[in-house]
């Protein structure tokens, strides 16, 4: 009497027939090492993207950035060639960005394929500084300063809060 389950003579014997009925297609995966990061806003990031070329595929494949507001992207190149393996993202938060994390995709299309790179960016705020700046009595600003021998002069230190910088200097 035959089993009523499958034995693995039989799942053996559909591997190769699924194998032989259905062969595999060229196709490519959109790859890359860190799929998040880290990006301080009005600051730019370059990000390689990979071609993971599978199954004889050798197709050109046309790299965008799916818009989000308050970035920008620039590949280069833009279109990766049957030779090529790997493109750049030049990645860029705008300066007023709000920090958070924010989900971009790059999409990749050959012909009818179309493959898309899911990135997380956590945008950060630049850190608070200061910037200081020497001025004469007059209010010009100085630079270099010169001081003769034996001379007396004075000068101001104008201390101008960068970033929400508010301790004192």
């Amino acid at each position: 009497m035959p089993s009523a389950f499958p034995t693995v003579a039989d799942s053996e014997a559909a591997r190769e027939l699924s194998a032989s009925a259905f062969p595999r297609l060229p196709t490519f995966s959109l790859v890359t090492k860190a799929t998040a990061f880290s990006l301080e806003r009005g600051q730019s990031k370059t990000i390689s993207v990979g071609i993971l070329r599978e199954h004889g595929f050798t197709g050109a494949v046309f790299l965008s950035l799916n818009p989000v507001s308050g970035f920008s992207g620039t590949f280069e190149p833009e279109v990766v060639g049957s030779a090529q393996t790997l493109s750049r993202l030049n990645l860029t938060a705008a300066s007023t960005l709000t920090p958070g994390t924010y989900t971009l995709s790059v999409r990749g299309v050959s012909g009818a394929l179309v493959r898309t790179l899911t990135l997380q960016v956590t945008v950060t705020a630049p850190a608070p500084t200061f910037q200081m700046m020497l001025k004469s009595n007059t209010g010009l600003l100085v630079s270099p300063v010169l001081v003769a021998q034996n001379r007396k002069t004075s000068f101001f230190i104008e201390v101008i809060p960068l970033n929400g910088f508010s301790a004192p200097v």
